[in-house]
């Protein structure tokens, strides 16, 4: 949730925080606590404290998160046309469940940092499909696969080289 600078600005200090029973729809900080309430409901003495407490993760901040999920963004097809150009801007995952015909997959676009990963899951549609790979994608310890194998996925993993403006290929593997 986020605050505006003027809603920041109009909230008061109460020096009392857990006597906000019954003032509704109010937001406060509480500075002995070094958080934000809000109280929705007569039941919850003291209101709710918004982010959890302690310190809020910012956007422009250098925090350490622990127990929390990033889940990845994960684009499904079928059968993508090809050529197809991952987008790294909007997805992590390119997932391919019934590929229909020959797969060119060209260089990703968007802006990666070093050490972003990329992720290809591949399966066709009971008929081996011929692929192809852009000279960006550089094998490291493994063979990139030129067809898929009839019915089994196969998963291609990449990690970002800021270093020689690459995608490195690390994992290749094929269901048994």
């Amino acid at each position: 949730m986020a605050f505006s600078q003027k809603l920041f600005t109009s909230l008061h200090s109460y020096d009392d925080s857990d006597t906000r029973i019954g003032e509704l729809n109010r937001i406060w900080y509480d500075s002995i606590n070094n958080v934000f309430r809000i109280q929705l409901d007569k039941t919850t003495p003291g209101g709710t404290i918004i982010g959890g407490g302690g310190t809020l993760a910012t956007l422009a901040g250098t925090e350490t998160l622990t127990s929390k999920r990033i889940n990845p963004r994960v684009s499904s097809a079928a059968s993508p046309t090809s050529p197809l150009t991952p987008d790294f801007s909007s997805y992590d995952v390119y997932a391919i469940t019934g590929l229909t015909t020959a797969l060119t997959i060209n260089a990703p676009t968007g802006t990666p940092v070093d050490g972003n990963k990329l992720m290809f899951r591949l399966l066709d549609n009971g008929t081996s499909r011929a692929l192809t790979w852009n000279a960006t994608y550089t094998v490291i310890g493994v063979t990139l696969p030129t067809a898929t194998t009839i019915s089994k996925t196969t998963y291609v993993g990449c990690i970002y080289n800021a270093n020689n403006t690459r995608w490195d290929v690390i994992a290749v593997t094929t269901q048994a």
